[in-house]
């Protein structure tokens, strides 16, 4: 009796047997399948039982598969009537299993329209493949999927297919993680030093190109059927290929676009023998050396560009977001978690700037874990941030920013945007001191938490525009607060000096990281210009539950009855009183 693990053996061997009585009562030459039979498919795909059915229109015979979790999964379908069609036909697998979408109704909603649905669904594939041009148009909608399938052989691909579709000589490494391929030689290595198992390797020379009639199933066998269905009609490629020499391993990528995206494939051709060949010979130009003499493999292409990576090349910001700069200062609770978003985001160069080690008490809202304890948080952060996503640069400075001012002032020049999350109020208002000298002629955005991790805010000032001692005061109050707590400022200490924190958990470090985060993509995306305040509250039982209530300001923003999370935004103006406002600059 099988026990999945997944469902209680009762139930599973209740559903079995009503499954097994519809289909006697609703099929023809019903069978229950013997162990060999099931056991084609117990590692691949979990089936623990099954039966075979005769369709009495077509009379194809089919088995009725089910794995440990039904009846909560759906029946599957195998063919065993048509003969191998695996890599002949598109959505069969090994041993006739066919890949059907999902049935509208689950075996344990209603366990005999689920079945008969799967089986008329696999009725109709099976009808549709008899069809050339279904094949071939069904299978280009997937060739990604199908294409490669057993090579064992997987590249890892940088190149720029979003961006530049012309046929070129790209460069490429074999290393013992696999192979990499990319635009440039330094591309590769930057991308190799960031993952160990990349480090190292040969240099193998590749060509790429764009082949507009995606490849559809059967695929090529050799390097002969490979060359004629797909390089002699593309003079781009011929004269790629005429500047490499078939008698060394040659890596050839191809793109191909489809209403799912672009999907890269190709195949490496194995250097030729150079025995019988003249020294004299001009094998470069002489393509038959390449349709006869080089051994096929074709190889799966995995895109790891960061047009990839960060949303799957449909991420209309990314090409903006992947030029831009980005100075983080303070990479605590808040500042770990933006960097982190920023990188996710897309945007191409982070430098994140602090002086301190993290600690245990850091970890329960901070991006970094227990394996960084002790570690600069910079530098620990930037090093995460590599490892996650090698083709971007991000790089983490120990030290303070006024250190980082004298030392290495072309940090900041350089940059597109400074993001403020230090948490302290005597370093925030001293860097919107230098900010407002007019030295430094780029945006800061401030991001802070208020008491209790009750509100965030996120306020981006331009070097021109009022300064941060228009919004808070030396003391870290907000000059307009939009909660009131009858203890103060709600402040907690360690058994130790220097300690002081706000009492707040991850989930509001979370969403006030959001919103700096989405104000930093805003700007760095031209979504706003350089000033905007973006305020965000807790829900009134929230504060409640935390002591607080709010003040008559932020009741004038709050829609009468409305008592949940709440963001708006306030203008961006001088308050008229601070020192600034009153001395000037």
């Amino acid at each position: 009796m099988p026990d999945s693990g997944l469902v209680r053996s009762h139930e599973f061997d209740q559903s079995r047997r009503r499954l097994g009585a519809w289909l006697h009562a609703h099929m023809e030459g019903v069978r229950s399948l013997g162990d060999r039979e099931v056991e084609l498919y117990r590692d691949s795909k979990g089936v623990v039982a099954g039966w075979e059915v005769q369709s009495a229109d077509s009379g194809r015979r089919f088995w009725v598969l089910i794995d440990g979790a039904f009846p909560f999964s759906k029946v599957q379908i195998a063919c065993v009537s048509e003969g191998d069609r695996y890599l002949q036909w598109p959505h069969v697998e090994e041993d006739g299993f066919l890949c059907l979408p999902a049935p509208g109704w689950l075996p344990c909603e209603k366990l005999g329209v689920s079945a008969q649905d799967s089986l008329q669904r696999a009725e109709q594939l099976i009808s549709n493949c008899q069809s050339e041009d279904f094949v071939r148009t069904e299978s280009q909608k997937e060739f990604v999927s199908y294409w490669a399938r057993h090579s064992g052989t997987a590249v890892r691909s940088l190149i720029d297919v979003a961006g530049n579709r012309a046929a070129r000589v790209v460069c490429a490494l074999k290393t013992g993680g696999g192979i990499v391929v990319g635009e440039s030689s330094e591309q590769l290595d930057a991308w190799c030093e960031k993952n160990e198992e990349f480090q190292g390797g040969v240099a193998v020379q590749a060509v790429f190109a764009f082949v507009e009639d995606a490849p559809f199933l059967p695929f090529p066998q050799n390097s002969r059927e490979f060359f004629d269905r797909f390089i002699e009609a593309s003079p781009e490629i011929n004269r790629c290929l005429a500047k490499l020499s078939p008698f060394q391993n040659t890596l050839i990528i191809l793109a191909s676009s489809v209403q799912g995206g672009v999907g890269l494939w190709g195949c490496c051709l194995r250097a030729a023998s150079s025995d019988g060949f003249r020294p004299s010979f001009s094998a470069k130009i002489d393509k038959s050396v390449w349709r006869r003499g080089c051994p096929y493999q074709p190889v799966s292409i995995w895109r790891v560009d960061g047009s990839w990576v960060h949303g799957r090349d449909r991420d209309v910001h990314y090409s903006q977001l992947s030029q831009r700069h980005l100075v983080v200062l303070g990479a605590g609770s808040l500042g770990s978690q933006v960097a982190s978003r920023l990188a996710q985001a897309g945007v191409g160069r982070i430098s994140i700037v602090d002086p301190q080690v993290l600690a245990a008490c850091n970890v329960g809202r901070h991006e970094l874990g227990m394996g960084s304890l002790g570690k600069n948080k910079a530098e620990e952060l930037a090093r995460v941030l590599s490892e996650k996503y090698p083709h971007g640069d991000y790089s983490g400075v120990p030290a303070t920013w006024q250190a980082v001012l004298r030392d290495s002032s072309e940090l900041f020049e350089g940059a597109d945007l400074v993001v403020c999350c230090m948490g302290e109020t005597a370093q925030d208002l001293a860097w919107s001191a230098h900010h407002q000298s007019g030295r430094l002629q780029i945006p800061s955005l401030y991001g802070w938490l208020g008491t209790q991790g009750a509100t965030g805010h996120a306020l981006l000032i331009a070097p021109s525009g009022p300064g941060l001692s228009c919004f808070i005061d030396p003391g870290g109050y907000v000059k307009r607060p939009d909660t009131e707590f009858s203890g103060g400022d709600q402040l907690q200490a360690e058994p130790g000096c220097g300690t002081e924190f706000q009492p707040y958990g991850p989930l509001a470090a979370g969403e006030v990281e959001v919103l700096v985060s989405r104000l930093a993509i805003d700007f760095l995306s031209g979504k706003v210009g350089a000033s905007a305040h973006r305020i965000r509250t807790c829900s009134t039982e929230e504060l409640s539950e935390l002591g607080g209530e709010w003040t008559r300001a932020h009741r004038l923003q709050r829609p009468e009855g409305y008592e949940g999370p709440l963001q708006y935004e306030l203008a961006v103006t001088s308050c008229g009183e601070c020192y600034k406002c009153k001395d000037g600059k």
